[in-house]
């Protein structure tokens, strides 16, 4: 697993697992618990001017909801708003929505039963719905229906009312444009039918201008004698679908919206192309942001290559690593794990247990390990490992690491001390007091801090500054691909759809990453770069332990500074156990071993006392529901309106 971590490999596949966390944390977040397997509307336009509206819903919920929400905008007003042939225009916006029916089933549209309206309802009811005239971005009806249901179930809705004064009459001809299903939906609709007729008879061989509008990928529609049909798949939430038709003006006999004029058929295709080449837009930014998805992936792995490439330079990777069978002591150890980890040389536990080897090894620590007569409850450790300073040593020689550990461990505090008279603890036992001293949050802050600001000093010392060449193609990388986004997303398209916002969203993490990867990856300077393939291979050399098999009994130095550096490579309890197991198959007993060989039981416990020295912490989440349903709005026009949902109240 470690030369997996070391690899370029697992800065791939952390990457992709984060992309893929992320957009499917971003699809959950932005689904909605339930969708609409089957919408169909039944639309006649009525001689007076009206239109009569029978819409079919067949809801599908993954939550269990208490009902349902229909919002139907029927006019809107906004400042400069103007009588033309624009779909925002004063002309399609119909004056009132009335004579509205609830109809429900659980099992088909051929048993719906009635819903009687209430003025006022609570949550769990059954039955009823009320009705509420309000003013929110335009003049809306808001149907709410109470109507429980478990997860995995559906819902037969129909709803039934007049919209009023929609149809509009010219001298020559007639027309009627409104917004079927507006922008409020916040959720998928799989398959939409849309029926138009009319109530009044057309003479022979009348034409009908059919136009529907959708910035969605899959619609038709087709004209059958004097039956309009529009049909449209897989619409996204907050996309709308309108359609504007010219007919016959016989049709029309007494609308109340009537114009002494003729159509201006002109001015009408100058819309209408408007209207056709911004779904052209939509569909080639759709086009774009796959695109541009896909670009973003190959850019981030073509940063993170070259940035491995860099930080890697004359490093030996796998098989070209040379076994290393020698004690290094050309550095210290802190000098080593940095070389090991640019990130964090003093400031992980495993150079703790390293370090108070190695100070045992050179008799600045006297270790007196003593065999427990009664092992402790839920304990793994069987030793007591005893420590005191020996007062011989010239404790000033050490560097500024070893004396901030020797201090830590002994005074209980960071700081310089190197006279052994004036610390608080003559003599430790190595658990306790790692546990002991750990419970101190201060002190476990301030120690940190000093391991920072050494790891700042040693990093600074022996890796060369970030690559200008690499930093300079990573922001041109980044403000190209923010560009492209922006003006994919702004420019090209002509809304700021759900894929949009997601692709947003996505350059932003693509930025985060390509970032990080850039600036601080870290390459170890020239001098170094021998020591660090000798150090590499000595930690390749104690892991494959069928090159040490034949070379039992090691002499107890020399082993003793072997688990210095297991210790430093994190793979201590691995070979302590494994050297131990072969002694014992060498006919060397417990005792023998315990006598001569007492760092393997401390190297064999060193995962516990890591732990014992750091802290843990949990966290919790709480989640809340709302009551649930469906919001949606009519009106004329397609326009960008404030987005509707109850959620369900549990």
């Amino acid at each position: 697993m470690e030369k997996v971590k070391e690899s370029i490999y697992f800065k791939l596949l952390i990457t992709i697992s984060s992309i893929l966390l992320f957009v499917i944390c971003f699809s959950s977040i932005n689904a909605s618990s339930y969708y609409i397997e089957d919408y169909k509307i039944d639309a006649k336009v009525l001689t007076n001017g009206n239109m009569h509206v029978v819409e079919y819903l067949k809801y599908n919920f993954s939550e269990s909801m208490n009902g349902l929400l229909r919002d139907l905008m029927y006019k809107y007003e906004f400042k400069d708003q103007q009588d033309n042939l624009e779909a925002t225009s004063s002309r399609y916006q119909a004056s009132n929505i009335s004579n509205i029916n609830v109809f429900v089933s659980n099992q088909n549209f051929n048993n719906t039963v009635q819903y009687t309206i209430a003025d006022s309802a609570t949550n769990g009811m059954d039955g009823v719905y009320t009705l509420n005239d309000t003013i929110s971005d335009g003049y809306r009806k808001n149907i709410k229906v109470y109507s429980p249901v478990n997860s995995g179930n559906s819902k037969y809705v129909k709803y039934e009312y007049d919209v009023e004064d929609v149809a509009v009459k010219y001298n020559d001809v007639g027309e009627i444009y409104w917004n079927f299903i507006g922008k409020d939906w916040q959720c998928d609709i799989d398959n939409f039918t849309l029926n138009i007729t009319f109530e009044g008879t057309p003479q022979e061989n009348s034409t009908y201008r059919v136009y529907p509008h959708s910035y969605n990928n899959e619609m038709n529609y087709e004209v059958s004698g004097d039956n309009i049909i529009v049909k449209a798949r897989n619409i996204n939430p907050q996309i709308s679908l309108d359609t504007r038709i010219v007919f016959p003006t016989e049709l029309l006999v007494s609308s109340t919206k009537t114009y002494n004029e003729n159509y201006n058929f002109e001015e009408l295709e100058k819309i209408e192309k408007k209207e056709s080449f911004g779904r052209t837009r939509y569909l080639i930014a759709n086009n774009i942001s796959a695109i541009v998805f896909v670009g973003g992936i190959i850019g981030l792995i073509v940063i993170i290559i070259e940035t491995n490439k860099m930080a890697n330079k004359g490093k030996k990777k796998g098989k070209n690593i040379e076994i290393c069978t020698e004690i290094l002591d050309k550095y210290s150890l802190g000098e080593y794990s940095a070389m090991l980890n640019p990130y964090g040389a003093y400031t992980n536990n495993e150079i703790i247990l390293a370090t108070i080897l190695d100070l045992s090894n050179r008799e600045f620590i006297i270790m007196e390990p003593q065999k427990k007569l009664e092992k402790e409850i839920f304990s793994k450790i069987e030793y007591n490992y005893m420590m005191k300073l020996n007062p011989d040593k010239d404790y000033s020689t050490l560097n500024e690491y070893e004396i901030n550990l020797i201090n830590y461990l002994f005074n209980g505090k960071v700081g310089d001390l190197t006279n052994i008279t004036n610390f608080e603890k003559q003599s430790i036992e190595l658990n306790d007091r790692l546990k002991e001293i750990s419970k101190s949050y201060t002190n476990k802050v301030i120690y940190a801090k000093e391991c920072d600001l050494l790891d700042k000093k040693q990093i600074d010392t022996m890796y060369e500054k970030k690559s200008k060449s690499l930093t300079k193609g990573v922001v041109a990388f980044i403000l190209i691909y923010f560009a492209v986004i922006a003006i994919n997303l702004f420019v090209i398209s002509p809304v700021v759809s759900e894929l949009g916002t997601a692709l947003a969203v996505f350059s932003f993490i693509i930025g985060i990453f390509a970032i990080i990867f850039s600036t601080t990856a870290k390459s170890l300077k020239a001098e170094y770069i021998d020591e660090y393939n000798r150090l590499v291979g000595l930690k390749k050399y104690l892991t494959e332990y069928s090159m040490m098999k034949e070379r039992y009994p090691i002499e107890m130095a020399l082993w003793d500074k072997y688990l210095v550096f297991a210790s430093l490579f994190g793979v201590a309890k691995t070979v302590a156990k494994e050297f131990k197991e072969e002694l014992i198959a060498k006919g060397y007993d417990d005792d023998y071993i315990y006598a001569n060989y007492f760092y393997l039981n401390l190297s064999m416990h060193s995962v516990e006392m890591a732990r014992s020295f750091g802290s843990s912490m949990g966290t919790g989440s709480s989640s809340s529901g709302g009551y649930s349903g469906s919001g949606s709005g009519g009106g004329g026009g397609r326009r960008w309106r404030r987005r509707s949902l109850l959620k369900n109240i549990t």
